[in-house]
Order: structure tokens, then sequence, then C-alpha cells
């Protein structure tokens, strides 16, 4: 019997790195997993791989009505919602606020902030009323980006500001739903991929920046890029009404060390020099 036996949990990007490894994670735990995912070559997949044992809903984070039934889903499949995981983002690949076009800041912009900020804000409404019925809680993937200099200003913001979302709904929903946030470093195979309106949909740092996974090992302290299945083991504890009971609004440094010596994704400043 797993630890979260029984449980209902609904993640938000479960298609591929994080959230795929987080599916896969807390099935081994005893849930019953859904995921609200944009791509539809990843609900296909996900539906390949798992048939029944996963619901894999199509949606788009950003659409209000997408988050409603997704959580409608879930109740119907599932009967109860104890925990939200929110892994869905973008990454705006660019290192340097000079490499941006003056053309596309206002498009990437609200193109990265309705997906990392707007998004995580809407699934949370909807998912409220059944969290509140279990005693439940929400757990948000934040970054070392939103907290130290070095990567592109649209995703350090949209993650800082995701940050405080965490903070507000944590004080908000207390004491009957737990809201917390964990900081990972790099994630050797995220697959995070950038906005449409940089035309970078389907682009990874990796791709534009060769090294770049070997650069941010050597940053590490500890040495290592480490896997998105090196990451999970934080939103199950996050996720146990017994053993993460009196966690709520914090913000949890789960990054190779990166945040002991003060700077996140330095690294990319030397890679566009």
């Amino acid at each position: 019997m797993g630890a979260l036996e029984g449980s209902g949990v609904l993640l938000s990007g479960g298609g591929s790195g994080l959230g795929r490894a987080l599916v896969q994670r807390f099935l081994g735990e005893g849930s019953k997993v859904a995921c609200l995912e944009y791509s539809t070559a990843k609900v296909d997949r996900l539906r390949a791989e798992f048939g029944d044992s996963v619901l894999a809903i199509e949606g788009d984070i950003r659409d209000p009505a997408a988050s409603e039934s997704a959580v409608a889903e879930v109740l119907r499949n599932c009967g109860r919602l104890d925990a939200l995981i929110g892994t869905a983002a973008i990454f705006d690949n660019v290192p340097a606020f000079k490499l941006y076009a003056r053309n596309h800041i206002l498009p990437a912009f609200d193109e990265i902030m309705r997906t990392n900020v707007a998004g995580h804000i809407l699934i949370a409404t909807a998912a409220r009323e059944a969290l509140e019925a279990t005693g439940g809680s929400i757990t948000f993937t934040l970054s070392t980006s939103g907290m130290y200099p070095g990567t592109g200003p649209m995703y350090s913001a949209s993650k800082a500001a995701l940050t405080m979302v965490v903070k507000q709904l944590a004080f908000e929903l207390a004491p009957r739903v737990r809201v917390n946030g964990v900081v990972p470093g790099t994630i050797r195979d995220s697959g995070i991929a950038g906005p449409k309106a940089l035309d970078q949909q389907d682009t990874t740092p990796s791709a534009i920046f060769p090294g770049f996974y070997d650069a941010a090992k050597c940053m590490s302290p500890q040495r290592t890029c480490p896997s998105a299945t090196e990451y999970t083991g934080i939103y199950v504890l996050l996720a146990s009404k017994t053993d993460a009971a009196v966690a709520t609004g914090a913000i949890i440094n789960w990054d190779t060390g990166l945040g002991m010596i003060g700077h996140g994704m330095a690294l990319a400043p030397t890679l566009v020099q």
C-alpha cells in the first residue's frame, strides 16, 4: 500500500518532464491520478501508456473553462480531490534582457504570465471547494529563476510572481487547504518549451544552448543535474496529510544547493556572450 492510497491527485502539465515523472510517482503511491495537459500528442501518449490508470484531460490551463471541466471530471471519475500539483510552465529560453526584440516583449509577457501565473490561479480557483472538502493541498512548482538573477526577465518574473501566489493562497485558504511551493534546480529531462510569441513552442533550452545541462551540473554544489524522477519525493511528502500536516506557505529549495550559494541559473549569461 502506497503512502497516498486512494487519494485523488490532479496535475497540470503531466505529459512530460517533471509532470510525467510525478504521474508515475503518484501512481506508485496509490493515488488516483488525473492530468490537465495542453498538448494533444502528450495526452495521447499518456492514454497509450497508462490506459485507464490515468485520467488524461486535454485542455489549456489558461482557459478557465478547462480547469473547471478538469476538476469536474476528476470528481466524477475519482470521487475526491486531495492534491493539486502545478507543473505546467513555459520558459522563454532567452537568458538576457538585451536579446528581446521590442515588438516581442508584450506578446511574450502575456503568454508567459498567463501560463505560469494566471493559469495556476485559475486551476486553484476551480479546485478550491473540492480541496476544502477533503482537507487537501496545493503544491506549485517554482524555480530558482524566481529568486536569483541569471535567466530571461519574463520567466524570472513569472516564477517570482507565482512564489507570492503560493504565500497569498496559503494565507487565505488556511486552515482547510495547505499551499506550498517547490523550487527545483535545473531538470535534465524537463522538456520545457518556449512561448509561441517567440516561435519557441517546439524548442528546449539545450536546443538553443548546447551544453546547457552540463553547465548546470558544474554550477551545482552537488555537481549534478538531476532527472525529473529525482525531484518527485518532495511532492509526495507535501501531499501527505500526516507527514506534512504542519506545512503551508512553505517555499522549499529542492535545488541541489543552488540557493545555498546565492544564485540560480547564473550560467545563462555565459552562454550568450
